[in-house]
């Protein structure tokens, strides 16, 4: 296999779907490129890259290239995976940098969110990089991306067994706020006991309810992991236009959990067979009777959708 040098933005939960290949002889995960240097070279590095110095150092950049590059103890081809919010970086000739220094280096860019929820001109970003994945399969066709699904480490939590509520649901309101007031209070309505955390909702659009939970920040990764693993059901309300695996799906999947979605892409796939998976188009009465009459499956994870899967991918598309 190839070696990989990951550059991930700092969202904590990155560093845990991903801690199954950090720290692999042929990995290196990196969220600063300066992170282990000398405290001169990290103000170096936060003064020149500063955008409100644009206007001075802007076109020096390109002399902090050598900051992003890793060595291994072998020589096998190196791989440059960007995630999306280190596209940046790239414009400050990184891509041309590794190409004149690994004549054989293969470089990837890997969404993991909409693209129709970013400003980006995806047919530059295809002509910059050797290959460009992207999470959502219905993405990846159109803009004729390699669809990789969402990665995901399996973590060992303590008391899994020790279900405290009913129904779990976290995620920013976003355009979809409305809807999750009305799933509230569907399952509310037929006795489930709900724990919703819901962050980005001004004060004014707020209901006070036992059960809602209102956070002006995220829960780190880790806590809501916890929270996954005392609940028995995991509700998943996915973005418009996204059919794509996501965080939750696996999460219910990984701690045996029933994973209750709109992701109806999912009765097409084989995880409803292998796993507690129920997708409706619509949340109503007939879903929330489906829902408590569903015969749990019994099965020990395997670790299915660890990101090794991931590196694999990029090994395949990259011969």
């Amino acid at each position: 296999m190839s070696n990989f040098v990951i550059y991930s933005t700092k969202e904590d939960y990155y560093k845990v779907i991903y801690r199954d290949i950090i720290g692999k002889e042929n990995v290196w995960f990196i969220v600063s490129p300066v992170e282990n240097r000398c405290l001169f070279i990290r103000a170096l590095y936060k003064v020149m890259m500063s955008p409100k110095l644009d206007f001075i150092f802007k076109r020096f950049r390109y002399l902090l290239n050598v900051l992003y590059d890793r060595k291994f103890n072998n020589e096998d081809r190196i791989v440059y995976l960007f995630f999306y919010g280190r596209l940046p970086w790239v414009d400050n000739r990184l891509l041309e940098y590794f190409k004149k220094k690994h004549k054989d280096c293969l470089t990837v860019c890997y969404f993991q969110d909409l693209l129709v929820k970013k400003n980006i001109d995806i047919e530059r970003v295809k002509s910059q990089f050797d290959l460009v994945l992207d999470y959502d399969e219905m993405e990846a066709n159109k803009y004729d991306l390699i669809y990789a699904p969402t990665p995901f480490s399996y973590i060992k939590l303590d008391d899994v067994s020790n279900e405290e509520t009913d129904v779990y649901f976290v995620g920013k309101a976003k355009e979809r706020l409305h809807e999750i007031y009305e799933v509230f209070d569907l399952l509310t309505a037929h006795g489930f006991k709900c724990d919703f955390y819901i962050a980005d909702v001004q004060e004014k659009d707020q209901i006070k309810k036992t059960g809602l939970h209102y956070i002006n920040k995220s829960l780190s990764y880790l806590e809501n992991l916890k929270k996954v693993s005392k609940a028995k059901i995991v509700l998943e309300l996915m973005q418009t236009g996204a059919i794509g695996y996501t965080l939750r799906t696996w999460e219910a999947i990984a701690y045996n959990k029933i994973l209750l979605t709109n992701n109806t892409s999912l009765n097409n796939t084989p995880l409803v067979e292998a796993y507690n998976v129920l997708a409706f188009d619509k949340f109503d009465n007939t879903a929330i009777e489906k829902l408590k009459t569903c015969k749990k499956k019994c099965y020990t994870y395997k670790n299915e959708f660890s990101p090794t899967k991931l590196l694999k991918i990029i090994d395949e598309h990259g011969k």
